[in-house]
């Protein structure tokens, strides 16, 4: 699983993917023009889990079990007309160039200005792809599949846990609040520069940061007042610029 550097998510530049493609981070004013629901549709589209998408459809009665162990989203979007189509814009979105669909190799296209073929996305490279432009948009990254395990008891131990984590999530509800809408009307009205003028240049993962940074600055702020007022024990004045993306071990 590739990661994006965080120099280039936070510049909010195009950025060269494993020679894959070159993503764009689309600004919130581009995602203003195509309109929210529009975006939420192709958000959705990328990252429907396959589980959950078999849940809702009669595709696990129709085909025996050896070739859905062996099935992606890739397969079934690009299997008909609306799915490829609506795959294609989703990717479009966020790649830099133009996606035409191949049908025989199963495979979408990448073409330059001058049409010039810079690279593909096909089902071995989607989930690459996936999981970028999950970054893009500060998504929790849900975690890949493995393409091989080393024995039958390392793919058993795998997909207990898998199951275990989708029985964890299905208790735990997203937080109403954490909605771009809100989080750039949240950020706007405390922010010490950006505003509902000017805010809009931002993408969208910058307007994620921003906003935790904010989060956080509130945060120490008000711890710092009441330490200066009552406090005795030392106060780490670093943490207003500890590094977001440092997960505590």
């Amino acid at each position: 699983m590739s990661k994006i550097q965080p120099f280039d998510l936070i510049s909010g530049s195009d950025v060269l993917f494993n020679d894959i493609c070159v993503l764009h981070q689309p600004s919130l004013d581009e995602i203003r023009n195509l309109g929210y629901e529009q975006y939420k549709v192709y958000v959705n589209t990328l990252f429907v889990d396959l589980d959950t998408y078999l849940e809702k459809s009669d595709i696990r009665d129709k085909i025996d079990e050896e070739l859905l162990a062996k099935l992606t989203m890739f397969d079934i979007w690009f299997s008909e007309d609306r799915g490829r189509a609506l795959l294609k814009e989703a990717l479009s979105f966020f790649i830099f160039g133009k996606l035409e669909e191949d049908l025989t190799h199963s495979v979408y296209l990448i073409y330059d200005a001058l049409d010039n073929l810079t690279g593909f996305i096909d089902k071995t490279n989607y989930e690459d792809i996936q999981n970028a432009i999950e970054q893009l948009n500060f998504i929790n990254s849900q975690e890949i599949k493995p393409k091989k395990f080393r024995n039958e008891a390392a793919r058993k131990i795998y997909e207990t846990i898998q199951k275990g984590k989708k029985e964890d999530a299905k208790t735990k509800k997203a937080d109403p609040s954490m909605t771009l809408p809100n989080l750039i009307a949240s950020v706007s009205s405390s922010h010490n520069s950006y505003n509902l003028i000017n805010i809009w240049s931002l993408t969208v993962y910058q307007l994620y940061d921003q906003f935790f940074r904010l989060n956080n600055k509130i945060q120490v702020d008000t711890m710092s007042l009441k330490w200066a007022a009552w406090g005795t024990d030392s106060f780490d004045f670093s943490l207003w610029y500890k590094d977001l993306n440092l997960k505590e071990k």
